[in-house]
């Protein structure tokens, strides 16, 4: 019997290179989340452990629905804010994330989080302008 004439044989090798085309194009894409959120000036100035009681437990729930590659947070008020928010809620039940440098501006500043899984730090630069400072992430 000539196998490429037998129906079985046809149906378990079409099968088998959809398979193999599949596992191929599954590993060749990946794809990457980006988020940002506005914290709403964190930790907040006047009572800064609110945040651990009332906004964290709700800033985890949006986290971990999200589930992002890259976090850029906005409305951060402090070095201690950056790392209570990476401690707090981005890795509160693992340790998934790793963050840039805290760079502190004039107003209100911003930070970034990523999941050092799928990504390596390499620097953040503050660019100067008009209205306020960006961030240039390379």
């Amino acid at each position: 019997m000539n196998l490429l004439h037998c129906t079985s044989c046809k149906f378990l090798l079409w099968m088998s290179l959809l398979f193999i085309a599949n596992s191929l194009c599954a590993q060749t894409q990946d794809q990457v989340k980006i988020m940002a959120y506005n914290l709403l000036n964190y930790p907040a100035i006047s009572n800064p452990n609110a945040d651990t009681a009332l906004r964290n437990p709700y800033f985890r729930t949006v986290i971990e629905a999200a589930n992002p590659d890259i976090l850029v947070i906005e409305e951060l008020n402090s070095l201690s804010g950056d790392l209570g928010f990476l401690n707090n809620v981005m890795n509160a039940s693992a340790t998934l994330y790793a963050k840039g440098t805290y760079i502190n501006s004039d107003d209100t500043d911003r930070g970034i989080f990523f999941k050092f899984s799928k990504f390596q730090f390499i620097s953040n630069t503050p660019i100067q302008t008009p209205c306020a400072i960006l961030m240039l992430l390379n």
